[in-house]
């Protein structure tokens, strides 16, 4: 998504002096953010001053990883492990949150879209077929709205129309 905004920016502010730089690494969890983001974001050596961020996290989070750090199990559908998992994201994210305002970087957040492994399936709804991955991250996007808020934040909401569209087209 970062080229996208770019475009958008350049194309539609072209007198204004605005550098992007992606440090977004596909895959990464925000306990992973959370380790670098002082190095790699705050006092970045390369990038200079960073004035805003946006920050995508929770996907790989709630849904994918285990807790352990291992590829096994890949769908982590136990309610307790889920509930683990959704309070150490949350968790790591107010730790970043505090971390970027602290050094004066402005964040805007941006949602998961909804877990979608279903291409090949007609009917199914989002709430059974991934066995509740869909709810918990639900619940997860849910919750960083209200991180977001209570520290005055803006949200991108990918969730919402990815999931209204989903079901539309189901």
């Amino acid at each position: 998504y970062s080229k996208a905004v770019e475009h958008y920016y350049h194309t539609r502010y072209p007198d204004k002096d605005i550098v992007f730089v992606n440090k977004g690494i596909g895959g990464n969890m925000s306990l992973e953010l959370k380790q670098r983001i002082g190095w790699d974001i705050i006092d970045d050596k390369v990038a200079g001053d960073i004035d805003e961020a946006t920050i995508m996290l929770g996907m790989n989070d709630i849904v994918v990883a285990p807790m352990d750090g291992s590829k096994k199990d890949i769908y982590m559908t136990d309610e307790t492990v889920q509930k683990e998992k959704l309070d150490v994201y949350l968790n790591d994210l107010e730790i970043i949150i505090k971390k970027c305002l602290d050094a004066n970087i402005s964040l805007t957040f941006i949602t998961s879209s909804l877990y979608d492994d279903s291409t090949g399936f007609t009917g199914a709804k989002s709430e059974g077929y991934t066995n509740g991955i869909n709810e918990i991250l639900g619940k997860g996007m849910e919750e960083l709205k209200k991180l977001a808020a209570k520290y005055d934040r803006p949200v991108i909401d990918l969730w919402t129309p990815t999931t209204e569209i989903t079901e539309t087209v189901r």
